[in-house]
């Protein structure tokens, strides 16, 4: 795990800062009281706690001054990816993003579960035993604050009064006070819970007879009166049933005459409708031939359509004087004509004249074209007569290709007579669909009326069959005027039958009220509740001592582990702080006790047995040098329990009892375990900001 950011607002003594981590080591600077321990509460807070809880701690967490509590977002990189974790204690909301998202993948509890499933040290105690180093709790000297005893602590999952030897010993109180009373004799208050629940359950047990035997003359009275209610259930059983055949009987009556209504409603509806329908089908046909007709006729009136048959019948009559008279107007005497007939008769005169008399033939042809002209010209004023028939006519024929397009006069004619035929039966169409609608005006949405009619015959046809079903379903119940009265007289006789069972039964319960009380089942109840909490009792003590079995196996094991993993990594580190000093490390697999072992060039002799090792108890050591080997159990326990997952390491001040030659050996050491693990060195030694990696001032006073 790599923490990359932080963001801390109104957060013990930080308003609103953002702090950025490198991926090796680093170097956070303050003076005392500047935030570096804030900062590491916050980093916790933010891995482990719950923003919905209102614990008095978590209250504790906010800004001195601050009316409103604090958030938290911390961006995280596990094995399984990136992360930012957002915890907003003012809202007691809780969100966590992945890496590039903007909408939260998870809320709410399911966040505490994910982080429990995937952070390697799932527990903030143990995060903070295995990964937070202090400067203050490396001074450890007597046997109370032994290492060995410390490293109890972190494995075995305790901390504070909870350690696995304080367990022990609570565990072993509780099976004393289970007991007590059991195996020698007590006061009755001294009894312990087994004793004093077997004794409470021997005097119920005498109870619990008594009551049995008041229960058994009790249950034999009740029998009694449960064999009379259940005949007076019977019977108001048979009355209930009869009173609902009466009843299904008058009903099927009613039913009877509203299915006959709804059915002549239903088949006036559907006739209504199918007429309209039908109708509005013959319209659909008959308006397709409005397809045949332009647009200027479709939108003529009456008075309209009457012109176009008065033109048709004059343009008829104009045609028929024009084709009479057979007149054809000449065109208007030529000039050049006239001087040709001229020239030809002066040619022909002077050449019989001075030639020959062939000439005259020109002369001739003169003449007979100087005729002609003459009389072309003596017939022009018959022609202006005509003149204003056949501008009319062409003035009717323009009118006609107006309606009528390119057809003839008889197309025209036959067009017109047949829209003349199409508009009457479109009106008698009209006035039939108003009939059948119930409307007068043929401006009514013909269609709205045939869905309306649909609907009703729907609805109609509807209620009709539905009576008809609820008919059919009480047919068993149809009975005549004999059948009611007989009916009626049965129920009669019924009913006074329950009157008497009633009386009955009103005696037996008056017996019973004077019997007396005892609640036997009370009795029960509360003595298998004492047998059960005397099963429970000795669950516990039986859970005690499995408990107590195991916690010794564990704390065996734990120590077996401890002894056998541990000691190599940190004598390998001790011997690289202290240069070889001391270079081995031993841990008792019983107590865990912890001793160091000098490099063999600093043993003494001990005459003829030569050099041998010697144990050195850390009580013998100096407080620099116990403060050196508690910081190579702690740096190498952090490697055992990591596994392939990397940690972020909080080293606070843990140099401070350090000689210059050993503090940069343990610098090395860090620098290296840095290549593997996240380090987050806190200090207020501005010597610090030069051994490289991420170098973060905090200013807690800087929003």
């Amino acid at each position: 795990m790599r923490i990359e950011r932080i963001v801390l607002k109104r957060f013990l003594l930080f308003e609103d800062a953002e702090v950025r981590f490198g991926r090796g080591l680093n170097v956070v600077l303050s003076p005392n009281e500047g935030g570096k321990s804030s900062l590491m509460r916050g980093i916790v807070t933010a891995l482990y706690r719950d923003a919905s809880s209102k614990s008095r701690d978590i209250k504790a967490l906010r800004r001195w001054g601050s009316e409103a509590s604090f958030r938290i977002e911390i961006d995280l990189r596990l094995g399984c990816g990136a992360f930012r974790v957002v915890r907003d204690f003012e809202e007691r909301t809780q969100e966590i993003f992945r890496e590039g998202e903007t909408d939260p993948f998870l809320r709410g509890r399911a966040v505490d579960e994910y982080l429990k499933s995937h952070l390697p040290l799932p527990d903030e105690n143990l995060f903070l035993k295995v990964c937070g180093v202090h400067q203050e709790r490396l001074a450890i000297s007597d046997g109370k604050f032994a290492i060995g005893e410390k490293l109890e602590e972190i494995l075995g999952g305790g901390w504070g009064e909870a350690t696995p030897e304080k367990v022990k010993r609570l565990l072993e109180d509780a099976r004393n006070r289970l007991r007590r009373g059991i195996d020698r004799p007590a006061g009755r208050e001294n009894w312990g819970p087994v004793k004093r629940i077997s004794s409470e359950i021997a005097v119920l047990e005498g109870r619990l007879e008594e009551a049995e035997e008041i229960a058994g003359h009790r249950e034999e009275l009740l029998r009694t009166l449960s064999a009379v209610g259940r005949e007076l259930g019977k019977l108001e059983g048979d009355i209930e049933l009869l009173g609902e055949k009466s009843e299904k009987a008058v009903k099927y009556n009613d039913l009877l005459g509203r299915e006959k209504e709804a059915k002549r409603l239903a088949e006036d509806k559907r006739k209504r409708k199918e007429r309209l329908w039908k109708l509005l089908e013959e319209r659909a046909v008959l308006r397709k031939e409005e397809e045949t007709f332009l647009a200027v006729l479709l939108d003529s009136d009456e008075s309209e359509c009457r012109e176009c048959r008065d033109g048709l019948a004059r343009e008829k009559s104009l045609k028929e004087e024009l084709r009479i008279v057979g007149k054809h107007v000449p065109a208007r005497l030529d000039t050049w004509r006239l001087a040709a007939s001229a020239v030809l008769l002066l040619i022909g005169i002077l050449g019989a004249v001075f030639l020959r008399k062939a000439f005259l033939m020109f002369a001739a042809a003169g003449f007979l074209m100087g005729a002609w002209l003459f009389i072309q010209s003596s017939i022009r004023g018959r022609g202006s007569i005509f003149a204003g028939k056949e501008a009319e006519l062409a003035i009717l024929e323009e009118r006609r290709r107006g309606w009528a397009g390119d057809r003839s006069i008889e197309e025209a004619s036959e067009l017109l007579e047949r829209f003349y035929d199409y508009r009457k039966r479109l009106n008698n169409i009209g006035i039939r669909l108003d009939e059948a609608a119930g409307v007068r005006s043929q401006d009514a949405d013909y269609l709205v009326v045939a869905s309306r009619l649909d609907e009703e015959y729907g609805e109609s046809a509807s209620e009709w069959h539905a009576l008809k079903k609820e008919r059919k379903q009480l047919e068993l119940f149809c009975l005549d005027a004999d059948g009611l009265l007989k009916l009626e007289r049965e129920i009669e006789k019924t009913g006074a039958e329950i009157d008497d069972l009633r009386k009955k039964i009103s005696r037996f319960e008056n017996e019973l009220a004077g019997m007396r009380l005892v609640d036997a089942g009370e009795i029960m109840e509360h003595l298998a509740s004492r047998r059960s909490d005397l099963e429970s009792a000795e669950r516990k003590l039986g859970v005690v001592d499995i408990v107590l079995d195991a916690l010794e196996d564990a704390r065996r094991g734990m120590a077996g582990f401890l002894a056998g993993r541990l000691p190599p990594l940190a004598g390998e580190l001790i011997s690289r702080i202290t240069d070889g000093r001391y270079d081995r490390i031993l841990i008792d697999p019983v107590t865990l006790m912890i001793e160091t072992v000098p490099a063999d060039d600093d043993i003494s002799d001990r005459g003829d047995a030569g050099t041998v090792p010697e144990a050195v108890d850390l009580s013998l050591l100096s407080q620099g040098a116990r403060d050196q080997v508690y910081l190579a159990v702690r740096l190498a326990l952090v490697e055992l329990l990591s596994g392939q997952e990397p940690q972020p390491v909080f080293l606070d001040d843990p140099l401070v009892h350090f000689d210059s030659r050993r503090r940069g050996r343990a610098v090395e050491i860090i620098q290296k375990l840095a290549e593997r693990h996240q380090i987050i060195l806190l200090t207020c030694n501005p010597e610090y900001g030069d051994l490289g990696g991420t170098v973060i001032r905090l200013d807690s006073g800087t929003d």
